[in-house]
C-alpha cells in the first residue's frame, strides 16, 4: 500500500493533447479535459485508479474495462413512472481473473481475441433481454456470494473487490455472471465474432451473438 500512496501522491492527471496547433484542436483539448474532470470526480477515478495500482503491485496485471452502459448518465421522466437513460461511457477496474487475452497476444491491440467477465444486476439484464427473464433468474446469484468469495482469497491485501458487484445497481439484491467475448475478423469468421453470455456453473444463456 506504501508504492501505492506514493504513485498517488503526485496527483496523477489525464491531460488531452491537441491533434494540431490548430485553434480548434487546442478548444477541443481543452472542452476534453474538462469534460474528463467532471466525469473523473463523479465516478470516483481515484478510488478505481488506487484499486488499479493496487492489482498491479499485487498480482502485476490490472485491466480498465471501458465500455457503453446505456442504463446510465442523465435520464429523464417518461410519464409512466419509469426514466429514460441518455447512457453514458462506463470504466471498471477489472482483476486478472475477469479478463482473458489470446495467449500469444503481446499487447490488447494485437490480440486476435479476449473476453471480460464480470457481474450485472439481475434487473438491468432482464430489462434488456426480457425474452430471457426465466433463465437468468435461474442462475442469478446475490453479489455477496461471489464477493465474499473473492475477498477471502485476498485477505489482508488491501484490494476491494468492488467491481465484482452489480455496479450498475447497487441496490440489487441478485446478480448474475456475464462473458464478453469478441474475436477479431478472420478466415473463419470474416466479419468477426462476439458473444454474450451470462452463466452461473454448467449453465448459460446466450444473450447476444454476432
Amino acid at each position: 500500500q506504501r508504492a501505492v500512496s506514493l504513485l498517488l501522491s503526485g496527483n496523477p492527471q489525464v491531460v488531452p493533447i491537441p491533434a494540431s496547433a490548430d485553434r480548434n484542436d487546442r478548444q477541443a483539448a481543452a472542452l476534453a479535459g474538462s469534460a474528463w474532470e467532471e466525469y473523473a470526480e463523479r465516478k470516483n477515478m481515484g478510488a478505481k485508479n488506487r484499486k488499479a495500482l493496487t492489482l498491479s503491485c499485487v498480482t502485476g496485471t490490472s485491466i480498465y474495462h471501458t465500455c457503453w452502459n446505456p442504463q446510465s448518465g442523465p435520464k429523464t421522466s417518461t410519464g409512466k413512472g419509469e426514466w429514460s437513460f441518455e447512457g453514458e461511457v462506463e470504466i471498471q477496474v477489472l482483476t486478472p481473473w475477469e479478463f482473458w487475452i489470446d495467449p500469444f497476444a503481446d499487447s490488447v491491440s494485437n490480440a486476435q481475441w479476449a473476453a471480460s467477465r464480470r457481474l450485472v444486476g439481475l434487473e438491468r439484464l432482464q430489462s434488456l433481454y426480457p425474452e430471457m427473464t426465466k433463465e437468468l433468474e435461474q442462475i442469478a446469484m446475490t453479489s455477496t456470494e461471489v464477493t465474499s468469495r473473492r475477498s477471502r482469497a485476498f485477505s489482508g491485501s488491501g484490494i476491494s473487490f468492488d467491481s465484482l458487484t452489480p455496479n450498475d445497481n447497487q441496490n440489487s439484491p441478485k446478480c448474475v455472471q456475464v462473458v464478453d467475448f469478441w474475436e477479431r475478423p478472420s478466415k473463419k469468421f470474416p466479419k468477426g465474432l462476439r458473444i454474450y453470455a451470462a452463466y452461473h456453473g454448467a449453465q448459460a444463456v446466450l444473450l447476444h451473438k454476432e
